[in-house]
């Protein structure tokens, strides 16, 4: 049986495959697709429906898509280590809409350029220490969560959100 287990552990072995590829993060690939998946919410919600809130106590949809553009810069200024380059973002369509388009470049740059070192260092963020690369994955999540709240807002006006159109990845 011992012999068995050693051949069998030793031909699986012998059939491992180094990929060509670098894996990629499950986050690093939210990262490519998300900001594009956003952008269109944004485009396609009608510029009428940008004051529209579910109810009286949550943002309306322009708030929401200028919060998402606000928190990018924020968030990765924060991991770059550097000032916010935009503090204010009008809930227009045409304005949060520019706003966002920059804040997800802008967070691109900061991924793309951070060094290991920079990943590494600690930032004051949300009460706490956490590394700069941390913050900089917050972003995608954070931009998830109100991906969300915009699904609702296209589904309560009649609209499909990108997700699940026809020929999504998601869909």
């Amino acid at each position: 049986m011992l012999l068995l287990i050693t051949l069998f552990y030793n031909v699986s072995w012998a059939q491992e495959v180094d990929s060509p590829m670098k894996t990629i993060a499950a986050v690093d690939m939210a990262a490519l697709d998300l900001p594009s998946t956003i952008i269109k919410a944004a485009e396609q919600m009608p510029e009428r429906y940008y004051t529209f809130r579910p109810t009286p106590e949550v943002r309306s949809f322009g708030e929401l898509i200028a919060h998402v553009a606000k928190s990018n810069f924020v968030m990765c200024a924060l991991a770059k280590g550097e000032d916010s380059p935009m503090l204010d973002v009008v809930p227009t369509k045409t304005a949060a809409l520019n706003a966002l388009k920059k804040s997800f470049d802008y967070c691109a740059k900061t991924r793309k350029n951070m060094t290991q070192s920079r990943k590494e260092t600690f930032v004051e963020f949300m009460d706490g220490n956490h590394s700069a690369g941390n913050v900089l994955d917050f972003t995608i999540f954070h931009s998830l969560q109100h991906y969300g709240n915009l699904i609702v807002y296209m589904r309560l006006k009649g609209l499909v959100p990108p997700t699940s159109q026809p020929g999504s990845p998601g869909n």
